[in-house]
């Protein structure tokens, strides 16, 4: 795979988003922000309360730089949704519905 191009700002019309490769494409999108995932002592209490709820809730490296672009209100929280079905549909190998 070449370099990946993530734009400067998202396309509103969520049927664009990537299907393929979300993670790249998360990954340079906050790259050209300067952005990070970085824990927070709200991220150690949100785990506890959902431990705490009996929910076994793990995000991975790219949902936890979503939450982050959604926190800095880089992308919307329909954008968010969006790439994170992606995401979540790629790792399990799940085709999207046409």
């Amino acid at each position: 795979m070449g370099q990946l191009r993530a734009p400067k700002t998202l396309p509103a019309e969520l049927d664009a988003l990537p299907v393929e490769h979300v993670s790249e494409y998360v990954l340079e999108f906050a790259r050209a922000h300067h952005i990070e995932f970085s824990r927070s002592g709200v991220d150690d209490w949100s785990e506890a309360v959902t431990r705490a709820a009996g929910d076994d809730v793990a995000l991975d490296a790219t949902e936890k730089l979503l939450v982050t672009l959604k926190k800095q209100q880089l992308i919307s929280g329909r954008q968010m949704a969006r790439l994170m079905t992606n995401h979540m549909r790629e790792r399990k190998h799940v085709r999207p519905v046409q």
